[in-house]
């Protein structure tokens, strides 16, 4: 739940974003780099203040985790190398999972604002349904939050993955401007729901005591994917397969991200926390 309320200014973040890149392209001008430098300085004015803010450990507080007492820490709780988690089946299918999944919402804002703008739609309608992609995720990833905390995190990740994967069936089969906000609303609740729930869930399958670089050596998949996924979406757009072929382009994306949450199965301790339990048992056969 911590970690769905922190994503919050992400979302909004992201709904603002995509409402001012979909404005810039409807209005026709050459507006991309002022726009451009415009959010870059924001984030640089941000980013140094913030990040005197943040704390890396319960234990900064006093404090120790949620549920577990301070002397099991150790032995109830996950504790990945970052060389343990790049050797998991569970760190590559989380990764791509996170990758799928999160990149899918920006394939589908882009073809969504090209099928409006082809479709004759006005700007206004065009720039509502973007912006519902972030409005209506905000409320869904406090729901995933809460839903995290209660029951395993990979059928969160696996629910709202599906949660998405029905909008887009909803804009497969309509096209009026009702099924449009019903389909941007279920894809942005989906998406950012389960986004926020995959930082999250790096804490629960590895631990804390190496989170940011196991978290952050699934980037360069994600990089990849960002690279290739507008490229594919845009490309099945302007062929002859159109619109249905972007957007099963993007429901692929969903797809296989909520299969690959589904198969991560549940938390183990690493290979070197289970190593003594294993001696134990061997040394009472000796």
């Amino acid at each position: 739940m911590a970690m769905a309320v922190a994503m919050l200014p992400s979302a909004a973040a992201l709904g603002t974003v995509i409402s001012l890149t979909a404005a810039a392209f409807l209005a026709g001008g050459d507006v991309s780099r002022e726009l451009g430098l415009g959010i870059g300085a924001f984030v640089l004015a941000l980013a140094w203040p913030l990040s005197l803010l943040v704390r890396n450990r319960p234990e900064d507080y006093a404090q120790h985790p949620d549920g577990v007492e301070t002397e099991n820490i150790v032995a109830s709780w996950p504790d990945y190398t970052a060389r343990e988690a790049l050797r998991s089946r569970a760190f590559w299918f989380m990764t791509i999972g996170r990758a799928f999944a999160g990149l899918g919402l920006g394939a589908f804002a882009l073809v969504l604002v090209i099928l409006l703008r082809d479709a004759g739609f006005p700007p206004l309608a065009t720039g509502g349904a973007s912006a519902l992609l972030a409005l209506v995720g905000m409320p869904f990833s406090l729901a995933a939050g809460m839903l995290g905390d209660r029951i395993p995190v990979r059928w969160v990740l696996f629910a709202f993955t599906l949660l998405a994967l029905a909008g887009l069936g909803v804009l497969l089969f309509g096209r009026t401007l009702t099924l449009i906000y019903l389909s941007s609303a279920l894809v942005g609740a989906g998406t950012n729901g389960a986004v926020s729930l995959v930082f999250a869930a790096h804490e629960v399958y590895f631990g804390r005591s190496n989170f940011a670089a196991i978290a952050g050596m699934g980037w360069p998949v994600s990089i990849l994917v960002n690279i290739m996924a507008p490229l594919a979406t845009v490309a099945a757009y302007d062929s002859a397969a159109g619109s249905c072929g972007a957007l099963a382009i993007v429901a692929a994306m969903f797809g296989v991200g909520g299969l690959l949450f589904a198969m991560i199965g549940p938390p183990r301790l690493s290979p070197s926390q289970r190593r003594p339990v294993v001696s134990e048992e061997l040394s009472g056969w000796m």
